[in-house]
């Protein structure tokens, strides 16, 4: 049990050691922001990243390469008023990239990052509208969390972990070159959000996704097998699950 508190009255303090805000760049008080963000990344099972500088930029929502003079992952989001369903939407995608430890590295498989984290978003929306039941400032808006979600989904074409690989062979050529195909992302996003929501831990596969560069024309067969060898023995099942769902074996 003390261990318990002490955990308790140290996490906040880590959260807030991590995560630097640019105030004047939003249009509602830091201490708000502050706790939406730290929510957001309760939401998901790990919390040791990297220090991140928050700020708001109508070029966003993008995580940049470029790190911050304080070595900082710099992270814009295109939120400035109390919109928190999208800000939550749009943090949560920044920081998949993130724990993915993003590279500009080949660009081929790169729609599967932008897919896993779409799914990041729509997580964190659905897991928050339950976990924000009795939460004293936002417990009379999750409800509104869970809606944003639900429009999101209803609005992408259906597709399910038994279709998946056939939606991929249709839209691979497209996907190869630009990753960020948002109607395509989504959709898969869809069909893979059960397998996080049913085991959260599977989030913990991503620090692993780009710890190895990729190199130009890899096919994606190669890259899960490159993401399955750098990925530690727990996690190797999943990884192994998810590229069964788009390259089944015949």
């Amino acid at each position: 049990m003390r261990v318990f508190l002490i955990l308790l009255l140290v996490l906040p303090t880590f959260l807030r050691a991590q995560l630097r805000i640019d105030p004047k760049r939003f249009a509602i008080p830091e201490s708000e922001i502050r706790e939406v963000l730290e929510l957001t990344i309760a939401a998901f099972p790990k919390g040791d990243l990297p220090p991140l500088f928050v700020t708001s930029s109508p070029d966003g929502p993008i995580t940049l390469f470029d790190r911050s003079a304080r070595g900082e992952v710099i992270i814009k989001l295109d939120v400035r008023e109390r919109y928190w369903a999208q800000m939550i939407y749009q943090f949560a995608h920044e920081l998949a990239h993130v724990q993915a430890n993003f590279r500009p590295d080949a660009r081929d498989n790169k729609w599967f990052e932008e897919t896993l984290c779409e799914t990041a978003s729509l997580y964190a929306l659905r897991k928050l509208s339950i976990s924000l039941r009795d939460h004293p400032n936002f417990g009379s808006y999750r409800h509104h969390l869970h809606d944003y979600a639900q429009k999101i989904i209803a609005n992408r074409e259906k597709v399910d972990l038994k279709t998946l690989a056939a939606f991929y062979q249709k839209h691979e050529a497209t996907l190869r070159k630009k990753a960020t195909e948002r109607p395509l992302n989504g959709a898969m996003a869809v069909a893979l959000l059960p397998l996080f929501e049913s085991d959260p831990s599977h989030w913990n596969s991503l620090d692993t996704l780009n710890k190895t560069p990729a190199k130009k024309g890899l096919p994606l067969s190669g890259y899960f097998k490159k993401w399955h060898d750098d990925t530690s023995a727990p996690q190797r099942p999943f990884v192994q699950k998810a590229k069964s769902y788009f390259l089944p074996e015949k």
